[in-house]
């Protein structure tokens, strides 16, 4: 559900592992491969974060560190050390930002296409797409020309009348029902490993609230809690991760309020998927 790094099954017979030892070669070396995807340091380890990553391991931290560079795992750097195959096995933090970019630009020009536009569109002062008409035809993926209006008019663009469109083709939320209207936040990026710990911290939200209600009436009650955070993952997660992705600009919390004050969106009881 949360991050992961890329590790071989085969990692404890890998030479430079065996050289390196159990201490250094697998425990300081996996945790540090943990570090670098959480921090997105390109496989950067600073020398301030060396006592956190040995916490607990036995002999001097220093020398668990010199024999990484030993053996070739680590490399030395003017603030720390380098992963050595970081960038062969994990994309660079640019990278990621670039995608997660996409995604962003992808679900506003989604959202607009959906709300904005066409005979029914209702444009919003906040949507750059609405307020630079011109913008959202450089766009790519954007309307083709003969998709709008007779007079060339770039505000004008109408529905493409597939079944495709028509099959998705709904009034938007009223003001007092709106995500976007009843709570301005800011656009999540969300690259391909953080959607699960995503959708993982929308659950946790929920159960929260859930809890909360129930602890009105009967006090404190764990087991409680962890019956609905597993029943959220087991019948309603598919159900919220598509609310995520009809709604990407809210942020976990958000989302869970939402979906808690929508019961029409949760799954019927006893209903599969």
């Amino acid at each position: 559900m949360g991050l992961f790094v890329p590790l071989d099954v085969d990692y404890q017979f890998d030479p430079k592992i065996i050289a390196a030892g159990p201490i250094a070669g697998e425990c300081l070396f996996i945790r540090s491969l943990a570090l670098a995807k959480r921090t997105l340091s390109d496989g950067a380890i600073d020398r301030t974060q060396l006592a956190a990553l040995t916490l607990g391991l036995p002999g001097k931290p220093a020398s668990h560190a010199a024999k990484l560079v030993e053996v070739g795992l680590w490399s030395t750097t003017d603030n720390g050390w380098q992963i050595s195959a970081w960038l062969k096995r994990n994309s660079s933090s640019a990278s990621i930002a670039a995608n997660a970019d996409r995604k962003r630009d992808a679900a506003v020009k989604a959202n607009h296409e959906r709300w904005h536009v066409g005979p029914q569109g209702r444009p919003k002062p906040d949507c750059h797409l609405c307020t630079d008409p011109l913008r959202a035809r450089s766009e790519p993926d954007s309307e083709p020309d003969h998709h709008r209006s007779p007079n060339g008019d770039p505000t004008g663009i109408h529905r493409v009348e597939t079944e495709q469109r028509k099959s998705r083709d709904r009034a938007e939320p009223s003001s007092s029902s709106s995500p976007s209207d009843t709570h301005r936040t800011p656009l999540r990026a969300v690259d391909d490993d953080d959607e699960g710990s995503f959708i993982a911290a929308v659950i946790d939200h929920i159960a929260n609230l859930r809890t909360a209600k129930r602890l009105n009436r009967t006090g404190s009650d764990i087991g409680y809690r962890l019956a609905v955070t597993a029943d959220l993952v087991n019948h309603e997660r598919a159900t919220i991760a598509a609310q995520h992705a009809r709604w990407p600009q809210m942020d976990p919390d958000h989302l869970a309020r939402y979906y808690e004050g929508h019961p029409e969106l949760h799954p019927t009881p006893g209903a599969t998927g």
